[in-house]
């Protein structure tokens, strides 16, 4: 695949996701019984990044104000399909929206 994408056959994608922040989530915290947490568990607005680092060397991203799921994920491969033109292979790490039923008609070939 990366000769084809040298060759300007394909385009390859990695594709990853982050999120920004102003508060620190606190998910889970251990404290003895009879004290109290000294974090509070105050969540903000959260700013979510979704990249995708082509082969061409170029970068693709779009920035969301809601939590990443698998509708939008899917929304996203659509938009850098429509950005490549071209026939795309992305690269993805085992996050349990890339695998949704919903983002499985991406899939071809």
């Amino acid at each position: 695949m990366k000769e084809q994408a040298e060759r300007g056959e394909i385009t390859l994608a990695y594709v990853d996701e982050t999120g920004f922040a102003l508060a620190q989530p606190n998910r889970s915290a251990w404290t003895p019984v009879g004290k109290f947490h000294k974090i509070d568990a105050n969540r903000g607005k959260r700013l979510n990044v979704i990249g995708a680092m082509l082969s061409t060397g170029e970068l693709f991203s779009v920035a969301i104000l809601q939590t990443t799921n698998s509708v939008l994920f899917t929304g996203f491969l659509g938009l850098l399909m429509n950005n490549v033109g071209k026939p795309l292979t992305v690269i993805l790490d085992n996050a349990s929206f890339h695998k949704a039923k919903a983002v499985q008609p991406m899939k071809m070939g």
